[in-house]
């Protein structure tokens, strides 16, 4: 669109057209041109630059308005959202009854589901197996997001559905599960952990699986998600044994970010390059400390013990702790924290905590680390200390365990500094991509189905600094890289 001013020449906003065939509501914002006030014109030019002989254009309801932001305007595609209904419309319903599926505002907002869009769905009658379903550009990865997760809400209870992958070489895999309540809604959690390796593109949903439909259901927030944190849980090394904590009550003077810093006594137990930093400012409160929020729960099902490794400069308490429980309990399972003091100074220790007193089939969301739990900053200056490869349960971190086996090599990637279309070349074994921002988020992923050239579309991304890494499939760290988004 062009506006056209005697003054100042000809402004425009071009504005590309993503539903060719459909209607569409295109939106031109001029805002940065406020300051003119003789615009006398409107011009519409379709596909500008381009001779598009005998193509035909229909439009309707030119008008306008004050500047509006788009929601959805800055958000990065996150593959492992299949759909949400509102900003992450990452794969097309391309199979079964697409015409019974449409995006509504949510009739049933909770607090299980506060969205505002949901998807509803009409199963036909005398349909005993009608759904819709997805298929995606690469085979689905489920070396480490293998839970599918789904909310649905069901006018009818005990309602049988079927989840099924296809569309590989390997036998299709299909899993049940009943939904049991009416008029609530209800998280699927669908386990295909058993299955990795079997490379399928395709995912169907059945609705009432097995008998005849004729309701309406609603769903939304269709994701990968992973199995519950057991073994080893953090080790810094990887983006996947990785999480960014965010500190609390440091004191009116500090306000740093948590840091993954190098090893600073590389050696006996701890081998390892990275460990996370811990800073208890001279004039931190009692509680200091720091959490990250999870992903998916912390498994305390089994042995009920957390295990990490600690590098202190001093004698004091470490404090382990769950909380944010998420099992549907009501009320909500109350927080676990464990102290446990150190007894070597200057040297890496590993400290176990017991868990037995956390409540069975409780879901925490939430871990927390304390050093110094309960006592005030020594006044004076900031007290460092270290820790590294947490564990939950049995297991261990390290090089002998399934995080290191393989030596990590730099990735070839061109061009860098990039503003659309980053190439991956030459590098064997990799079934996924990750990026990660300069915040330690992972922002990208993407499925390679094991190819040795692969271009990843970073143009959604914001301008930047990020880290790619590639991993087998088995999850295992092959390489890495960092490039420049402009």
């Amino acid at each position: 669109m062009q506006l056209n001013s005697a003054t100042q020449s000809n402004k425009e906003v071009d504005v590309e057209i993503k539903t060719p065939g459909e209607w569409e509501t295109l939106n031109f914002n001029f805002a940065q041109y406020n300051a003119i006030t003789d615009f006398g014109e409107v011009r519409l030019v379709f596909n500008p630059n381009t001779a598009a002989a005998g193509e035909s254009w229909c439009i309707d309801n030119l008008t306008q308005s004050l500047e509006t932001v788009d929601p959805c305007a800055d958000a990065v595609p996150n593959v492992l959202i299949i759909e949400d209904h509102e900003c992450q419309h990452n794969y097309v319903t391309a199979y079964g009854d697409v015409n019974d599926v449409k995006t509504i505002n949510n009739p049933h907002p909770t607090s299980d589901n506060p969205s505002l869009k949901v998807c509803e769905y009409v199963d036909p009658a005398n349909a005993p197996f009608a759904g819709f379903g997805y298929e995606f550009a690469q085979p689905v990865d489920l070396s480490v997001y293998n839970q599918l997760q789904m909310k649905v809400w069901s006018p009818n209870p005990n309602v049988p559905f079927l989840f099924k992958l296809e569309g590989g070489a390997a036998s299709a895999v299909e899993i049940w599960d009943t939904l049991d309540l009416s008029n609530t809604w209800h998280t699927f959690n669908i386990d295909f952990s058993a299955h990795v390796g079997t490379p399928h593109k395709k995912l169907y949903l059945f609705f009432n699986a097995a008998n005849d439909g004729g309701a309406t259901y609603l769903v939304d927030d269709i994701k990968w998600g992973r199995q519950a944190y057991n073994g080893c849980f953090l080790d810094f090394e990887t983006p996947a044994s990785t999480k960014n904590f965010n500190y609390f009550a440091q004191g009116p003077t500090f306000n740093q970010p948590f840091q993954v810093v190098d090893n600073p006594l590389k050696g006996g137990i701890n081998t390892s390059d990275k460990v996370g930093k811990f800073v208890k400012p001279a004039d931190g409160e009692e509680f200091t400390g720091m959490f990250t929020d999870l992903d998916a729960p912390v498994d305390l099902t089994g042995l009920k013990q957390m295990h990490a490794k600690v590098l202190m400069d001093h004698i004091g308490p470490f404090t382990f702790k769950v909380e944010q429980d998420k099992s549907g309990a009501n009320p909500p399972f109350g927080w676990t924290e464990i102290p446990v003091t150190n007894t070597k100074i200057g040297e890496w220790e590993t400290l176990t905590a017991d868990f037995s007193v956390a409540p069975d089939g409780a879901r925490y969301y939430r871990f927390t680390v304390f050093f110094d739990w309960q006592m005030l900053g020594n006044g004076v200056s900031d007290v460092i200390s270290y820790f590294d490869d947490v564990v939950i349960g049995d297991g261990e971190c390290g090089f002998v365990s399934t995080w290191h086996p393989l030596p990590v090599e730099p990735m070839v990637i061109s061009p860098n500094p990039v503003s659309t279309t980053l190439r991956v070349d030459n590098f064997r074994d990799v079934s996924r991509l990750e990026v990660v921002n300069a915040f330690g988020q992972q922002v990208m992923a993407v499925n390679t189905n094991l190819d040795l050239k692969v271009d990843l579309d970073v143009s959604a991304l914001p301008a930047g600094v990020y880290m790619l890494a590639g991993y087998n499939p088995k999850g295992l760290l092959l390489g890495n890289a960092k490039f420049i988004k402009q």
